[in-house]
């Protein structure tokens, strides 16, 4: 019996009888609505007064205790489930351990800022007299960065505890009351106010817990947690960390003088630890070579509606397309081994040989002359092919530009975008670099991915990229040189559960140090690149739940300060499209689903890039986004994807 969390006597003992303790009387009803607010005990006519719009939920002692102990019981096993998921984390369990010490411990972290704080206006005031405006100025800004971290600090802190505090209340402090005889004992046992208290108290618990058992998603409110509770322990086990200046009139003052306080300003700065502060900023990508990732005018757009605008016919099924232009496209196909190219203006298909297995995927690369398009093909023939149109104002027809025989068939391929290399993962979880002139690679066989890797993003032109898969890990690669061959250089791992499935991740363009992860469960989170964590997560329609599903990113293409991006997600176990629509000041999403005239189908197992979205010059001569899907009906179906 012992193994349950609320588990009940065999043989109940006989019920006491609960008594007015300011008049002696028996007490024969209680109000058992878990959301009224009044008296539950009902004293005399008058408290039944109170009670007379939910009369049906007053009920006898001892029929109320009963139902109300079944109830206590059933929704605090459930809580208590919850918490153990919670605490299943070694981190969660010694960070509830700090919360438990409640003021103490801020009152300690609180000194420790203060003594920081103090030893930085002792090294600002032997300056002061040289420079005093700009001392001034530094120590307010750098004053301002401890109380900020303070302040962040005692907001993340009270506002875990009272969660935990509130979310698993029953569990850890008052399952005990789900016992019938143990919750009447206690109400025999104290003052007829202390059990109005205590009775209005375990109502307000319990009304909560039948909430979130009810109505909330129990993972994502674990998803907040968590997240809440990892950043609240990353600041917890680095707190604020100021290393003085030593002998500052000897070592820096005539330099600080001749700088004009900035190579001081420097120094305080970087003297100064805070957790999760600056960090030094990864090169962005630009948009739009991807083939899932552009920008448009979208300043007064709210939500965007997708248009059907045509229907092809091709003579394959095809297993994945590349937008080579807005009117050229190659096609990969599940049927043979043949590369197709698809001119929409004169609806013509030519067909070209290369490849002795079915085309998996498909990648363009960036050149410096824009009539040149040349791109990869990867296929089950463990081949990798880089083609190339030469002039595209004469003629569609690609050129075999290189044929790299590879060790294992490539699953996804990535443009490095300077000009020389590209990167592709591998059925084994390998990650490789390859250089298509040379056709020299460099393979790094153990990535540490524990499953099938579910695509590559590019971090920094030629230098950095990154992988992830469903095991919630994502690697950060360097291309390094090793007698002048490429070669990959595994820089970290990151490896969290909160993380997800990794479906995609996108590095947005003018949202600083800023990533969109989508996982296969359906949730969106934003990645700090120079924190590595998870700060922003959120579910958007809970019916995508699919390990096969493409999304596509838009941004404004006006340069200004964070501004919104949409996110476009479409799953092909489902049939459904949903539009995010995310900011970053402050973080927030908001979804709805979008209406999709035909039901996509399923891709190939390693197909990639069954979606497309390019620029389009209409006949009004306005620039629109176009959507194309490649059907195993042997159709592409293209939508016009406008906004509101």
């Amino acid at each position: 019996m012992e193994d349950q969390l609320a588990y009940k006597l065999c043989q109940p003992l006989p019920m006491p009888l609960l008594l007015n303790t300011a008049t002696n009387q028996i007490i024969q009803k209680v109000c058992g609505d878990i959301t009224c607010e009044k008296r539950p005990l009902i004293l005399s006519n008058d408290d039944m007064q109170n009670h007379t719009d939910h009369i049906n939920q007053v009920s006898e002692i001892e029929s109320f205790v009963s139902g109300f102990a079944n109830e206590m019981s059933r929704l605090a096993n459930q809580n208590i489930r919850l918490y153990q998921e919670f605490t299943q984390n070694k981190e969660n369990l010694a960070l509830i351990q700090i919360l438990e010490q409640g003021e103490p411990h801020l009152k300690r972290l609180e000194e420790q800022v203060i003594r920081q704080k103090t030893d930085i206006a002792i090294d600002i005031t032997n300056l002061q007299e040289k420079i005093t405006v700009m001392i001034q100025q530094i120590k307010e800004e750098n004053m301002k960065r401890l109380d900020t971290f303070l302040e962040q600090y005692k907001t993340s802190f009270i506002t875990l505890k009272k969660n935990i505090d509130s979310f698993f209340l029953l569990s850890r402090k008052n399952f005990y009351y789900s016992n019938q005889n143990t919750f009447q004992m206690k109400l025999t046992s104290i003052s007829t106010g202390d059990a109005q208290s205590l009775i209005s108290n375990l109502k307000q618990h319990l009304n909560l817990s039948k909430q979130l058992a009810g109505t909330a998603t129990p993972l994502q409110m674990l998803t907040d947690l968590q997240s809440l509770a990892r950043f609240l322990l990353r600041m917890t086990n680095s707190p604020p960390s100021y290393d003085k200046l030593q002998n500052p009139q000897q070592n820096i003052l005539d330099s600080v003088v001749r700088e004009v306080g900035q190579v001081l300003g420097g120094v305080i700065s970087t003297r100064l630890f805070v957790p999760l502060g600056n960090s030094k900023e990864i090169s962005q990508v630009g948009t739009g070579d991807n083939n899932l990732q552009l920008q448009m005018d979208a300043k007064n757009i709210e939500k965007f509606q997708l248009k059907p605008s045509k229907r092809y016919q091709v003579d394959t099924q095809v297993s994945c397309i590349l937008s080579l232009t807005d009117t050229v496209f190659a096609l990969g196909s599940s049927t043979d081994n043949s590369l197709r190219i698809f001119d929409t203006t004169i609806k013509k298909i030519q067909t070209f040989t290369g490849h002795n297995g079915n085309i998996i995927f498909l990648e363009k690369i960036v050149q410096m002359d824009s009539q040149n398009r040349c791109f990869i093909s990867l296929g089950t023939d463990k081949l990798a092919i880089v083609w190339n149109l030469e002039d595209l104002s004469a003629s569609t027809q690609p050129r075999l530009f290189k044929k790299i025989v590879l060790a294992a068939p490539a699953i996804y391929a990535l443009d490095m975008k300077d000009m020389n290399h590209f990167a592709f993962c591998d059925n084994n979880r390998d990650v490789s670099i390859c250089n298509f002139f040379t056709q020299k690679i460099g393979t790094y066989n153990n990535s540490k991915h524990l499953q099938k890797i579910n695509g590559l993003t590019l971090l920094k032109k030629g230098e950095k990229l990154l992988s992830y898969s469903n095991d919630s890990i994502i690697n950060i690669w360097r291309v390094g040189r090793q007698n002048q061959d490429p070669i990959l250089i595994l820089d970290y791992t990151l490896a969290d559960p909160l993380y997800g499935q990794i479906s995609q991740i996108f590095i947005t363009t003018q949202w600083v140090n800023q990533a969109v992860i989508i996982s296969n469960e359906g949730s969106i989170k934003i990645f700090d690149l120079s924190k590595n964590c998870v700060v922003f997560s959120k579910f958007g329609n809970k019916k995508m739940n699919s390990n096969f599903q493409e999304c596509f990113l838009i941004e404004e293409s006006e340069k200004k300060i964070n501004p919104p991006i949409w996110l476009i997600q479409i799953s092909f176990n489902e049939a459904i499209a949903v539009q995010h629509y995310l900011t970053l000041s402050p973080y927030s999403m908001y979804s709805q689903d979008l209406k999709l005239e035909h039901t996509p189908s399923m891709p190939q197992q390693y197909a990639k890039h069954k979606v497309q979205i390019y620029n389009q010059i209409n006949q009004s001569k306005l620039q629109t986004i176009s959507v194309m899907f490649s059907e195993g009906n042997q159709e592409l179906l293209v939508y016009e994807l406008k906004g509101k």
